[in-house]
């Protein structure tokens, strides 16, 4: 079994495209203004994203969104943007630990 995570090109191209429909633009493009209902839409569907792979999902005071998930072995962090985020037991998603900024997005405590 390797240990390189993989990524379904197809899979990702959706989500982006999904996700870019949060403050389209006519002529292409997207304009999600912060605390704008553009961004919380979009904040919101990503939070939901993080929960249907069973991500714990921590949004602090202020909006910023930190999701892990459970490694299924007792090893150290591959890394971590948020040392001080960081729990012992849990490893940072191998594919990329998601963090979207900005005040306003409260009512998703984990």
């Amino acid at each position: 079994m390797s240990d390189t995570p993989t990524i379904n090109g197809a899979r990702l191209m959706q989500r982006i495209a999904e996700l870019g429909q949060f403050g389209a633009l006519p002529g292409g493009g997207t304009n999600r203004l912060a605390l704008s209902d553009a961004d919380r839409a979009a904040r919101d569907w990503t939070v939901q994203q993080m929960r249907t792979l069973d991500m714990d999902v921590e949004i602090d005071a202020i909006g910023n969104v930190f999701a892990t998930y459970a490694g299924t072995a007792d090893l150290p962090p591959r890394g971590h943007w948020q040392p001080h985020r960081h729990r012992a037991h849990r490893r940072p998603v191998r594919r990329q630990l998601w963090r979207a900024g900005g005040a306003g997005s409260g009512g998703h405590a984990a």
